[in-house]
């Protein structure tokens, strides 16, 4: 995408996303391919060391149009960003929504059962 701004080219992705999000899908990973890692860089905050404070505008507009989407293998691709990228709340909310379309329940503070 050749928008002069971040911003522009989220706005972009999320307009393919509502519009052509099926057609759009590998624009949305590689995307999420490109997104720098942040596993490692160590930004000592105080109150979560290890997590990611957010992301750029555009990779936010691609999760969330994976989201949106709701395929297992979308749920796959988001999960990978979680693995790759770090952790956010947002990726954990759209995890949990992905979830709970299909009725299951997630709690990430209870251990699995099984």
């Amino acid at each position: 995408m050749d928008a002069p701004t971040p911003f522009l080219r989220a706005e972009a992705l999320r307009w393919l996303g509502l519009l052509d999000g099926n057609a759009s899908r590998s624009l949305f990973l590689q995307v999420l391919a490109s997104a720098p890692s942040h596993k490692g860089s160590s930004h000592h905050c105080i109150c979560c060391p290890c997590l990611p404070t957010g992301f750029s505008p555009e990779v936010e507009a691609a999760i969330e149009a994976l989201s949106r989407r709701g395929t297992d293998e979308d749920l796959s691709a988001l999960l990978d960003a979680g693995v790759r990228l770090g952790c956010t709340l947002q990726l954990e909310e759209l995890w949990a929504h992905h979830l709970a379309r299909r009725g299951v329940r997630m709690n990430c503070n209870e251990l699995p059962t099984g």
